[in-house]
């Protein structure tokens, strides 16, 4: 923002020596006119290209304040923009890092309920198998003990039914 008041400035000074320069001029054909008046008009003369020449000097040197000016600025600038891209990019890189620990945080904790679930569900599991298996085997123990008695008693049965006919035949 200054810059670009020294650089108006600048111009208008510019400006400035140019309308001096041509009233100068203005000024030395007239006094070339006056014939009497050309000793004195050329010390003027003298003194305005003088005084020219040094307004030069002060705005050649003015300009080049403001571009060393300008340049530093903007070094300060690139500078303080580098600066803060860095922070930025720590900033985020930090983040990112943090998220990625809650991420696998969360990711452990869940992987250890979803064992803590199955180790239940397994357990729940074999308890009812062992459950299945022990009335499994008490339903086939009644089942043969059941077939043993009926077929005791049809063996019982039959052989009576053997001997009496045996013992009729032999009465016979």
């Amino acid at each position: 923002m200054e810059s670009s008041w020294l650089i108006t400035g600048l111009g208008v000074g510019l400006g400035v020596l140019a309308i001096l320069l041509a009233v100068a001029l203005a000024r030395v054909g007239t006094l070339r006119r006056r014939g009497n008046e050309d000793a004195e008009l050329k010390g003027r003369l003298e003194a305005i290209g003088a005084q020219n020449e040094r307004l030069e000097r002060e705005l050649r040197t003015e300009l080049a304040r403001s571009r060393a000016e300008t340049n530093q600025n903007a070094k300060i600038a690139r500078e303080e923009l580098t600066g803060n891209l860095s922070h930025f990019a720590q900033t985020l890189q930090s983040q990112l890092a943090s998220g990625a620990n809650v991420q696998n945080d969360r990711l452990s904790t869940l992987t250890q309920s979803n064992e803590q679930r199955l180790e239940a569900v397994r357990a729940t599991v074999e308890q009812r198998l062992e459950l299945l298996r022990t009335d499994n085997t008490q339903k086939l123990e009644q089942m043969r003990a059941t077939v043993d008695e009926k077929l005791h008693a049809v063996l019982e049965h039959r052989l009576g039914e053997s001997f009496k006919l045996v013992s009729d035949r032999l009465e016979q």
